[in-house]
């Protein structure tokens, strides 16, 4: 649903990552690699009051905390996507993009989102691909 309480942006021309979607425009996939709550993510969704979640637009840097990350459990975890709207992406999390190695031995060039705010977390979870 484009509009409503997060409203929608002007496309930037640059996105790669951008899809058709259903009803016209594009969207952009943004993943979750969880170590431990795959199940209850694709069932609720990410859940604001655990702080701060790192979602990616690169597949490869959620499997790398699947495989890296020091808690993980080689074989186990969930790799959760979400279909953003790309004006929405635009608009909301595209702004918050930084550079990221991945975890140890830090051998991937990519970028993460950090989630912080009500409003970040509604739109990752409004489209997480069931």
């Amino acid at each position: 649903m484009l509009g409503g309480a997060l409203g929608a942006g002007a496309i930037r021309a640059t996105m790669t990552a951008s899809e058709p979607i259903a009803g016209g425009g594009a969207f952009v996939s943004i993943y979750h690699g969880s170590i431990n709550n795959g199940t209850a993510i694709l069932r609720s969704g990410l859940d604001p009051s655990r702080g701060t979640t790192f979602v990616t637009r690169d597949r490869a840097a959620a499997a790398d905390a699947l495989a890296n990350h020091y808690d993980a459990v080689r074989g186990a975890g969930t790799i959760i996507e979400s279909r953003i709207p790309a004006a929405l992406f635009d608009r909301v999390l595209a702004p918050l993009e930084f550079a990221y190695k991945g975890f140890y031995p830090y051998a991937i060039r990519s970028t993460e989102i950090g989630l912080r705010t009500s409003e970040e977390f509604q739109l990752w979870n409004r489209y997480i691909v069931k």
